[in-house]
């Protein structure tokens, strides 16, 4: 299928509503982002629905699967470039729908209604390009993916007890 932008209104309607839907990112769905066809667009590159399915989520053992999870997001995007994985769009709309399971248990959404807020903001959104690269829940991990994979020398599938955000940077020292 072609990947899926929230329509900026959406976006802004959806972040600006955050202290009032709570309960919905605790518990709900976001299942109209994806029915109404007025709320998203789709654009010309493909995302993978099969792969993105694959993302593993974090389990009580305190297993997180970002190498794993790393790799599935940048696969489920092979299309994707780098200036339009700056979008907020793209990411937020996964972080909404087909990606809101994994976000939810990733970054738990905690009890205290003004952190849960801040919370939610920052891993289902990402408002600037730093935020992008690092904090949205989906973007990061395609980020840390397309940065590792311009190493030559490193091996994007290996894994080891490093976590991947260490093992890449090691590899550019």
């Amino acid at each position: 299928m072609k990947a899926r932008y929230l329509k900026r209104a959406t976006l802004e309607e959806l972040r600006e509503a955050v202290p009032d839907s709570l309960s919905v990112y605790r518990t709900g769905s976001f299942h109209y982002l994806e029915a109404d066809s007025s709320k998203h667009f789709q654009v010309n590159f493909d995302a993978d629905e099969a792969k993105i399915a694959l993302f593993k989520t974090p389990d009580h053992q305190g297993e997180l699967f970002e190498e794993h999870n790393c790799l599935t997001c940048y696969e489920a995007l092979p299309g994707l470039t780098p200036y339009e994985a700056r979008d907020e769009r793209l990411w937020a709309y996964l972080t909404h729908t087909s990606l809101l399971d994994y976000t939810r248990k990733r970054w738990p959404i905690p009890d205290d209604d003004e952190a849960a807020v801040n919370q939610i903001r920052q891993h289902f959104f990402g408002k600037d390009k730093r935020a992008i690269e690092r904090d949205n829940g989906a973007s990061r991990l395609w980020w840390m993916a397309f940065l590792c994979q311009r190493a030559t020398t490193f091996d994007v599938g290996r894994a080891s007890s490093a976590p991947l955000s260490i093992r890449c940077a090691r590899q550019h020292h």
